[in-house]
């Protein structure tokens, strides 16, 4: 009995490590955070070459966007976002709406996981 609650111990932690990505840039393309996060896990998992980024990279060989399945989202967190020369009000009624709406979608995922 012991084994297989180490064992089921050692897989569910597996299942719920975190990584890290600090991505910086001046703009990005719509899904484009979500289809490099996928490339880098199929690299991780060496089911790709760390090579490909750079073929991937040479628009020549590579004119059009590559067709990998998108990291799904809901487990991305982006924590920070800023923008030069640009000052953003923070109004109550514009906090509040945050809120309700992170809540809202907190809720979901809570409930979504018990199922």
């Amino acid at each position: 009995t012991t084994t297989t609650t180490t064992t089921t111990q050692n897989t569910i932690q597996q299942q719920r490590q975190s990584c890290y990505f600090e991505i910086t840039g001046q703009a990005f393309l719509w899904h484009q955070i979500r289809c490099i996060v996928s490339l880098l896990f199929l690299i991780g998992k060496q089911n790709e070459s760390p090579d490909i980024i750079p073929q991937l990279l040479d628009i020549r060989t590579n004119p059009g966007k590559p067709a990998y399945t998108f990291a799904p989202e809901a487990p991305l967190v982006l924590h920070r976002c800023g923008y030069r020369n640009l000052t953003v009000g923070y109004t109550v009624e514009n906090l509040w709406g945050v809120c309700c709406d992170l809540e809202a979608k907190w809720e979901g995922l809570v409930l979504a996981a018990e199922r």
